[in-house]
């Protein structure tokens, strides 16, 4: 994975630690998706942060809803409710339809709307930095570095 995508999963990990009663998973050793947030009422919900052109941002959040679907029906057997959550940006910024299955979400874990307005200004920003840095060393040797701090 590279550092843009780490550095979005880790603010959305932050955003939502402030969900009270929630367990927070990320960086399972599996591959599986970005984040687990197990809440106090026993309900899963999956989120999974998904960047690409935009031409491919519907087929992405397609293709990411289908690789999770099995593993969504399985843990359903454990939790009241198990949700999955594809939050889908183009490179520059732009959200697809899923983005309001985040807001969704958001208003479950009862999140202010200011904090809500925040992550996604915060994303849209971070995925945009990001893009630009790659764009700017698309010549050079990768080597992982630090993009932003948030």
């Amino acid at each position: 994975m590279t550092s843009s995508s780490n550095v979005r999963k880790y603010f959305v990990a932050a955003s939502l630690q402030s969900v009270k009663g929630a367990t927070l998973f990320i960086d399972l050793p599996t591959l599986r998706p970005d984040l687990l947030l197990e809440t106090a009422d026993n309900i899963l919900h999956i989120l999974e942060l998904t960047i690409g052109f935009e031409t491919n941002i519907k087929c992405n959040a397609e293709r990411k809803e289908a690789k999770y679907s099995t593993l969504v029906k399985n843990l359903r057997k454990y939790y009241q409710d198990v949700k999955f959550t594809n939050l889908s940006l183009s490179c520059i910024g732009i959200y697809d339809q899923s983005c309001t299955m985040f807001m969704e979400m958001c208003n479950e874990l009862k999140l202010e709307s200011c904090h809500q307005k925040h992550i996604i200004s915060k994303i849209t920003n971070i995925t945009i930095r990001t893009t630009y840095y790659i764009f700017c060393c698309r010549n050079k040797p990768w080597t992982s570095p630090d993009l932003l701090s948030f």
